[in-house]
C-alpha cells in the first residue's frame, strides 16, 4: 500500500520534529519545511497528499501559499496550524481552499484522527473517479455453458490469481471488456480500481495525457496538473482496450512502464511509480501488425504473457438460448414489463 505523504511547514522546529516523528511511526511518509521558500521547493518535489501549514512563517503568511497549492496540486488536502489563529484568518483560509484548521499546541491523537479522516475521504474520492463501468455492466456475469466458454472461464479464474499481463483476443462484440473485468473481480486486486482505457479513441498527445497525466502548461489547454489513468489504477487493474490501435509513439513509453512500473507525466521531469496489473484486448492480428511495422515486437511479448481467446458466438450456438434469456429479462426490467420465461426446443 502506498504511504500517505505529509508535508509539515512550520518554523517551530521542535514541534515540527515531534509531529514528523509521530506521523512516521504511524505509517506516514513525512517531509518538513521551515519557510515559504523551502515549502515551495519541497511541494514541487514531494507532491504531498496532505499539507500541514503554519500561518506564521519567517518570510510570510501560510495564506500566501494556499492559492499556489490549489493551482499546482488541487488534490492536496490543506490543514492550517496556528497558535495565533483568528476567526477572520480561518474564514480567509477556508475560502482559499483549506479543509481544516488546528490550533497549537496540537494533541497527537487528535491530529492522527484528523489525518485518518482525510485519508478515508481521499480513498472514497478515488473510488468514485475510477468507477467508469456503469452499474449494469458491473452486475453482469460471464454467460455461456458451452464447452468453449467454460474453458475460457476456467482459464480466466486461474490467471486472475497472478499478476502477469493478460492479452484477451476475440472479434468485436465477443465481450473482451467484460472478461477483463471478470478477471479483475476474481483477483486479489478486486477491492482496488479497475480503470478502462480505449486506445482507439484519442490522438497521440491526448492518449499520452489520458494514460500518464500531464503537468500544468504541458500543452495548450493544460491549465492544471492532471493524474493519468495509470495513477488512478494504483493497486488495481489497468485495462487497455484496442491495444492494437496504440500509436507507435506511445508503445515505447508503455513498454517501459510495464517493465519498470515507472513513468513521467506529459511535460514533467519527475519519475513516478504505480503498481498496477495490465490487461490488454485486441481484435487485430498483432503478429501481422508487427510484420507491417505498426506494433513493437518487444511490447507484444510483454503483453502476451498469458493469452485468453474468446470464441465468437457462431462457434458456440448452444449459448444462444442463455444469452437470449439474459437480454430478454434485462430489457423487461428496463421497460417495466413482466419478466418472461421463454421455452426453447431441445
Amino acid at each position: 500500500m502506498m504511504k500517505i505523504k505529509v508535508l509539515i511547514v512550520d518554523d517551530d522546529t521542535l514541534l515540527s520534529d515531534e509531529m514528523a516523528a509521530f506521523l512516521s511511526r504511524n505509517g506516514y511518509s513525512v517531509e518538513q519545511a521551515q519557510t515559504l521558500t523551502e515549502a515551495r521547493s519541497t511541494v514541487s518535489a514531494f507532491a504531498p497528499d496532505i499539507l500541514l501549514l503554519d500561518l506564521k512563517l519567517p518570510d510570510g503568511s501560510g495564506l500566501d501559499l494556499l492559492p499556489e497549492i490549489r493551482d499546482k496540486l488541487p488534490q492536496t488536502t490543506i490543514i492550517l496550524l496556528s497558535g495565533y489563529g483568528s476567526i477572520p484568518e480561518v474564514v480567509t483560509a477556508i475560502k482559499q481552499g483549506a479543509e481544516d484548521f488546528l490550533t497549537k499546541p496540537l494533541d497527537p491523537d487528535h491530529l492522527l484522527l484528523r489525518l485518518q479522516k482525510v485519508q478515508t475521504h481521499k480513498q472514497l474520492s478515488t473510488r468514485l473517479k475510477i468507477l467508469e463501468l456503469d452499474w449494469e455492466n458491473q452486475r453482469q456475469m460471464i454467460i455461456g455453458q458451452s464447452r468453449k466458454m467454460q474453458e475460457v472461464i476456467k482459464q480466466s479464474q486461474a490467471v486472475a490469481q497472478g499478476n502477469t499481463t493478460v492479452l484477451i483476443s476475440g472479434e468485436t462484440g465477443t465481450g473482451k471488456h467484460l472478461l477483463a473485468y471478470y478477471i479483475h473481480q476474481n483477483s486479489p486486486r478486486s477491492e482496488a480500481p479497475f480503470v478502462y482505457v480505449n486506445c482507439a479513441t484519442l490522438s497521440d498527445q491526448l492518449l499520452d495525457s489520458d494514460l500518464f497525466g500531464h503537468e500544468k502548461g504541458a500543452f495548450t489547454g493544460a491549465v492544471r496538473q492532471k493524474e493519468g489513468r495509470v495513477e488512478l489504477a494504483r493497486g488495481g487493474t489497468l485495462f487497455l482496450d484496442e491495444i492494437g490501435e496504440l500509436p507507435i509513439t506511445l508503445q515505447a513509453k508503455l513498454l517501459h512502464f510495464i517493465e519498470y512500473g515507472e513513468f513521467q507525466r506529459v511535460g514533467g521531469t519527475k519519475t513516478l511509480r504505480a503498481n498496477v496489473r495490465i490487461i490488454c484486448a485486441t481484435n487485430r492480428n498483432l503478429q501481422q501488425e508487427i510484420e507491417q511495422g505498426r506494433f513493437r515486437e518487444d511490447l507484444y511479448f510483454r503483453i502476451n504473457v498469458v493469452r485468453v481467446e474468446i470464441p465468437p458466438l457462431r462457434e458456440r450456438p448452444e449459448d444462444i438460448p442463455e444469452l437470449f434469456d439474459f437480454f430478454l429479462q434485462k430489457f423487461c426490467r428496463e421497460l417495466g414489463k413482466p419478466l418472461l420465461n421463454p421455452q426453447f426446443d431441445s
